[in-house]
């Protein structure tokens, strides 16, 4: 399989969390060590620690997008370098990470959306995956507090 992007490999800020493209997870092409690399295109890298295939349209399921978004917590929570790679770092992992983000920080999604954007600024979720991550965030606030949808 051809890896047609270019690399992207983006820190968010001071965190130890990254949004990339298929490329940022091949040994080689990024200066950057990671200790988890979770995938949510079809297909595992030769660096992903957890493949998660997400669609990156109408039919995507929520299930999977939950799955996502906790492999990412916690791989977050226990401090490692974590990238969140898709094929291009645009939509399914820039969606992954700000459903992260404003879980572990009690941020709205488009509050998150802007601090993924600072840094990625190709960083454009598409609208189903946007309502799961709204829903992920209502469960989150229904089941453990003061989190914001």
């Amino acid at each position: 399989m051809a890896l047609e992007h270019p690399v992207v490999c983006e820190q968010i800020g001071h965190r130890p969390l990254f949004i990339g493209s298929s490329r940022a997870a091949v040994e080689g092409t990024t200066e950057e060590t990671f200790s988890d690399v979770v995938t949510v295109s079809s297909y595992a890298l030769p660096l992903t620690t957890e493949c998660i295939p997400l669609v990156d349209g109408a039919n995507v399921e929520y299930s999977q997008f939950k799955k996502a978004v906790e492999a990412t917590r916690e791989a977050y929570q226990r401090g490692g370098k974590v990238l969140v790679q898709c094929e291009v770092g645009m939509s399914r992992s820039a969606a992954i990470i700000a459903t992260v983000l404003a879980a572990e920080e009690a941020k709205t999604f488009e509050e998150a959306l802007e601090e993924v954007q600072r840094y990625r600024q190709r960083a454009a979720p598409r609208q189903p995956l946007r309502e799961c991550a709204k829903q992920y965030l209502h469960e989150e606030t229904n089941s453990s507090g003061p989190l914001l949808a």
